[in-house]
């Protein structure tokens, strides 16, 4: 007489790559089984289709949840050997159902942060611009006040272009400015036109390039005050080389108003403040997804400043107190993104704003 005491064991078997679509389990008896049915199989986030098979092995057709882990479970004594020995539990299987949405959220972070890095140095540079805009439009100001027959304004400035260019083994970089100026006969109104550009390479061979440009009006309506407003645009292409790789495009249109204003014997005060539209096309990939999206950005930025001006006969001291401020606001960026096969359209992350300030005292 042979007793058999021996419980049959139990495989699951599966693509162990990530799934897109139905795919098929094994079941695997260390012997001969019945009563083995589609209703002894546990499946969480997924759904279950076609059951076949017979003896040791058995399949089950799966239909999974995609962006989710599809798991497949078989519980103990669920199936008998010839001696009506139960099985023991099989050892669940585990499998990713992949989606472009389910890579999209795994990646938001990282994509956010591509977005805000553009933003925030774009938003910066804009500050800066005007700044300089405005602290240039003071320093005509004052020598204005101070030149013999008319407005040191009234003098036309041909156009012309300055800049930098550095190289090393790893990075070659070119930086400049452009200024242009033309003025009326008698001084008190003048166009101005001005900008800067810089093109940065690196050894890896990203291209990081961008350029803006500001045509300015302004005008002396008394000895006391000067006024002007600008138009100005800017493109910008960055390359981006962090979890992800590609490409950034952005283009700008921004307007705004200055003025300086003497407040009493030499003390200037000067202001700006300026509205910005911005429109950001991106392309970028890592190993699983691929995206190309736009989004639109609107921005406000603002500042002034209070300067002394002190003659010390062979040069002039001008301490100045400023502040600056500036928020983008960059809302929703919609994707198209693709991975594992698939195309989903209907990508959305919300960028949120950015706000740069700074208060500076120069001595």
């Amino acid at each position: 007489i042979t007793l058999d005491t021996g419980a049959p064991t139990v495989t699951l078997t599966g693509p162990t790559d990530v799934v897109t679509e139905d795919f098929t389990v094994t079941f695997t008896f260390s012997e001969n089984v019945t009563d083995f049915t589609a209703d002894d199989v546990t499946v969480t986030n997924g759904t279950k289709g076609t059951f076949a098979g017979s003896g040791k092995t058995y399949t089950l057709v799966v239909t999974p949840e995609l962006g989710k882990t599809v798991t497949v479970a078989v519980a103990a004594d669920v199936a008998q050997d010839a001696a009506g020995n139960g099985n023991t539990a099989a050892t669940t299987f585990e499998v990713q159902a992949g989606s472009v949405a389910s890579e999209f959220e795994k990646e938001e972070e990282s994509i956010k942060e591509d977005i805000v890095k553009d933003v925030q140095q774009s938003l910066q540079n804009a500050v800066t611009a005007n700044v300089r805009l405005v602290r240039e439009a003071k320093s005509r100001f004052i020598a204005s006040r101070s030149s013999v027959g008319g407005y040191a304004g009234s003098n036309n400035v041909p156009f012309d272009v300055d800049g930098t260019a550095v190289g090393t083994a790893m990075r070659l970089s070119t930086n400049g400015t452009f200024f242009g100026q033309v003025g009326s006969d008698d001084g008190k109104a003048r166009r101005v036109f001005f900008g800067d550009f810089s093109i940065n390479g690196e050894r890896n061979g990203s291209v990081t390039a961008s350029i803006s440009g500001k045509v300015a009006w302004e005008r002396q309506i008394t000895d006391m005050t000067m006024y002007g407003y600008f138009i100005g645009g800017e493109v910008n292409q960055t390359d981006i080389k962090t979890t992800f790789t590609g490409q950034q495009q952005g283009y700008g249109l921004n307007l705004g108003a200055y003025a300086v204003s003497e407040v009493q014997e030499d003390v200037f005060l000067d202001g700006f403040l300026s509205v910005g539209v911005g429109r950001s096309e991106l392309d970028m990939s890592n190993d699983v997804l691929s995206l190309d999206g736009d989004y639109q950005t609107q921005s406000v930025t603002l500042g002034g400043a209070l300067t002394g001006v002190y003659d010390m006969e062979t040069y002039e001291l001008w301490p100045e107190i400023a502040f600056t401020v500036g928020r983008t606001q960059i809302g929703n960026a919609d994707f198209t993104g693709r991975a594992y096969g698939l195309v989903d359209n209907t990508l959305t992350l919300d960028a949120g704003d950015v706000t740069v300030a700074n208060l500076t005292l120069r001595p």
